[in-house]
């Protein structure tokens, strides 16, 4: 059995309404893994979620977000990285846009963070987010940052950010 084209990471920590969505959208297949790395093991919410769920592996870890993404890319095995959090939403074809980028020789990227909001703090909150693009911030998985397996690894992960 070959690895799978990407691996989808999601720290999370009492999200199990958000992530029950999210993993609705990803369809786990064998070119998609995806691993969810709870906070807080003994969250009950999560408990029909993981019944549901049970192709998703679950790493049960320390709380951290930095740490969850840490000890999910540790095990992912995807030529892709790609982080989220639970209440993000991925659009109709963002494997294809993946595939896309990796053959045209992309190394890591980010989505564009859209809040579902019709309030003004909403567009405030997307262009601070943005900034990251611009070169004077950094993705986060706010706006689903991928990364090539081998770049993840290189660059020592995501630190020792809690």
């Amino acid at each position: 059995m070959r690895d799978p084209f990407v691996s989808v990471i999601i720290p999370v920590l009492r999200d199990a309404g958000p992530l029950a969505a999210l993993l609705e959208v990803l369809h786990p297949t064998t070119d998609v893994e995806v691993i969810v790395a709870p906070g807080d093991a003994g969250d009950p919410t999560l408990g029909p979620v993981r019944r549901a769920w049970p192709v998703v592996q679950w790493i049960d870890g320390p709380r951290g977000r930095g740490r969850q993404m840490n000890a999910g890319g540790a095990r992912a095995v995807g030529q892709w990285l790609l982080f989220l959090h639970a209440d993000a939403r991925l659009n109709d074809g963002w494997l294809d846009e993946i595939r896309r980028a990796a053959e045209a020789g992309a190394v890591g990227g980010c989505y564009r963070l859209e809040i579902d909001s019709p309030l003004w703090q909403a567009r405030v909150i997307e262009r601070g987010v943005g900034v990251g693009r611009g070169g004077s911030g950094s993705p986060t998985a706010t706006r689903g940052c991928s990364s090539g397996a081998p770049s993840f690894t290189l660059s020592g992960a995501t630190g020792r950010y809690p």
